[in-house]
């Protein structure tokens, strides 16, 4: 969590210092931001952060891998620099099976063997908030974004078959999905190609922590998980007035 406050803290001061700064910085740029609505489409990187990911228990969570992400964002810039928007994304992540079975291995001594069989984690987000645009030439800007909204955690079902030296036996956990208010931010840049066309990247982060509740062989598990994403994207965006 200190981690978060971190992230949230510097992203908020960079967007503190894009609306502080004096309008002239902008006047020289004004060409880069004629059109009004932008509407972007960008994939790439989503990395677990914090505690999620980190194979610190027997939690499926703990063994996620590197995942991707796919964004849709759509902007109204209301002056030349500041706007509003909102975004729609998608991170998914698969389980690493392998070391998943090898963590039960090491914590259960019982245990001869372990297979795990665990499907995706997928999570759907929606924000909305401010957009800030720094231009430095007419071709070339930086962008801010603080913005808030819902993030759903969809927690896979799986089985664990483990064997000891009297049998095999599964051990089965059923899916659960969550829903939390979430932060996001993110620090970007975008390349003017043409009036119309630009190349955007960015990185941006969000995340939550998630009550999960499910069955385990019959048994209501209760447990708390901060999941976190930072995410590395690369996409386009089309400006029209």
């Amino acid at each position: 969590m200190k981690k978060q406050r971190r992230i949230y803290r510097f992203v908020l001061l960079l967007a503190l210092s894009a609306f502080f700064l004096p309008k002239s910085l902008f006047s020289q740029y004004r060409p880069w931001n004629y059109n009004k609505f932008h509407i972007a489409i960008q994939g790439g990187l989503a990395s677990p952060y914090d505690r999620y990911g980190t194979g610190h228990n027997l939690k499926f969570a703990s063994y996620v891998n590197k995942g991707y992400n796919l964004t849709l964002q759509g902007v109204y810039f209301y002056t030349p620099n500041y706007g509003a928007a909102v975004n729609l994304m998608l991170n998914v992540h698969s389980v690493n099976n392998e070391n998943l079975s090898l963590a039960y291995l090491k914590t259960k001594p019982a245990y001869s063997n372990a297979v795990a069989s665990v499907g995706s984690f997928v999570i759907p987000a929606f924000t909305m908030g401010m957009v800030f645009q720094i231009p430095l030439s007419e071709y070339f800007a930086f962008t801010v974004s603080l913005q808030a909204g819902l993030q759903t955690v969809v927690k896979p079902a799986g089985t664990v078959m483990v064997t000891t030296v009297f049998s095999t036996m599964p051990i089965r956990e059923t899916s659960d999905i969550e829903t939390k208010f979430v932060m996001y931010s993110k620090f970007g840049v975008q390349i003017k190609m043409s009036k119309s066309l630009h190349i955007v990247a960015d990185g941006a982060y969000m995340g939550s922590s998630y009550n999960m509740e499910y069955d385990r062989n019959s048994e209501i598990i209760k447990e708390t998980q901060h999941i976190g994403e930072l995410m590395l994207r690369l996409g386009v965006a089309y400006k029209f007035d």
